[in-house]
């Protein structure tokens, strides 16, 4: 009886060492990501470049020849919207160092999509650049607008990256020349003489430049480098890009000679096209991952719109209520939300995101248990267990 009641001693000292978890709230995450569901947008979002040029250079090449169309200044260098079936015009005033009748205006949009192109091609120097979607170009007292016919999707925008030092660089110059006088394609080209002109040589700095010279056709869609490949080579690019996809657009391009170094340009762009809207990135959910019934708990939530767009967020909470839609929140900004669950059981935390568009994301969810009554295990429990008999022993 004596032994027996020992025994019980060290059984309920055993005991109470031995806590039941039964407060403990073990969170589970598991994402589910959706890239399918979209609505239908409206707005394009692209990258406008109206450049001066003067048509025959005051720089010389390295052989002596003057460059055709150097690059001198931007008129307009910015991010433009245009909602569908809207029409964005401007109209600019650009002074600078020209003289009348050897000025030329370029003007390309680039479009929102990155993509990853070669400065060496094909493979070598990787970048991340912005395909051209629509061009035109034009002497003042002239218009042109961007091609679009069976044959082209677009007119094609080349820009040359060169420098008077270099002597393989009037070999491209002479062909790229040849093919744009031959009046055979939509097309225009750009000499950005990247050692005298230090806008020239930012712009080149995008296409990460293998070797002088090279032309990067459509913001690097083709690109070939060194001269002397001959104009045929030339050509096959040109009408590689003119099978492009691009965004249905109408481009004007117009200016006249103001005044003495002054002159006015207006653009006009039509969005023909209506974008698809993509829905925002599924949200993430981050917070405590041990806590007790009847407590409050603070998660952190954030999501990403790849449009940009501002997101609102709708979170179940697994016990019977959810929040309603939170928001509209800015894009990548991240929100908190408490909660407290007054019972303990399994819960499964879900929250989606939306655009104002309606876009929604799938659920991202949580699984959050309170396990009742289930004892902790830990090694030395299990050591102390294994001893049992040496303690009966003892008090024996």
């Amino acid at each position: 009886m004596k032994i027996n009641l020992k025994k019980i001693i060290i059984l309920c000292t055993i005991s109470l060492l031995i806590v039941p978890a039964i407060s403990s709230l073990s969170i589970e995450n598991n994402k589910k990501i959706s890239t399918d569901t979209m609505s239908m947008g409206s707005e394009y979002k692209g990258h406008l470049r109206i450049y001066i040029a003067e048509i025959e250079s005051r720089w010389d090449m390295y052989n002596g020849a003057p460059y055709h169309y150097a690059f001198m200044d931007y008129a307009f260098n910015d991010d433009v919207e245009i909602a569908y079936l809207d029409t964005y015009t401007d109209s600019i005033t650009w002074q600078g160092d020209v003289e009348e009748g050897n000025v030329m205006i370029f003007a390309a949009i680039f479009n929102p999509t990155k993509h990853t192109a070669y400065g060496d091609p094909p493979e070598g120097r990787p970048y991340k650049t912005y395909f051209v979607d629509a061009a035109a170009g034009c002497e003042p007292g002239q218009t042109d607008e961007n091609v679009k016919n069976e044959e082209f999707t677009h007119t094609i925008f080349c820009e040359v990256a060169t420098a008077t030092w270099c002597q393989y660089c009037p070999y491209m110059a002479s062909e790229l020349n040849s093919v744009y006088k031959s009046g055979d394609y939509p097309f225009y080209y750009i000499d950005m003489v990247t050692d005298e002109s230090s806008l020239a040589s930012s712009r080149i700095g995008d296409f990460n430049l293998a070797g002088y010279p090279s032309a990067f056709y459509d913001g690097g869609y083709q690109a070939v480098v060194g001269g002397g490949a001959g104009s045929s080579y030339h050509r096959d690019l040109i009408e590689v890009c003119a099978e492009r996809d691009v965004h249905d657009l109408d481009f004007i391009l117009s200016a006249e000679w103001a005044d003495e170094g002054i002159v006015n340009i207006d653009i006009s762009i039509t969005n023909n096209e209506e974008l698809p809207n993509m829905p925002p990135e599924a949200p993430t959910i981050t917070g405590p991952e041990n806590g007790k019934p009847g407590e409050s708990y603070e998660y952190d939530i954030r999501t990403s719109d790849p449009d940009g767009d501002d997101v609102s967020y709708l979170i179940d909470w697994g016990d019977g209520t959810d929040s309603g839609w939170i928001g509209p929140h800015n894009s990548g900004q991240t929100i908190s939300e408490t909660h407290i669950w007054d019972e303990e059981g399994t819960f499964i935390i879900k929250v989606k995101a939306k655009d104002p568009d309606g876009a929604e994301t799938d659920w991202t969810w949580l699984k959050v248990s309170v396990p009742k009554g289930k004892a902790y295990s830990h090694p030395f429990f299990e050591w102390l267990f294994s001893q049992f008999s040496m303690f009966e022993k003892l008090f024996n």
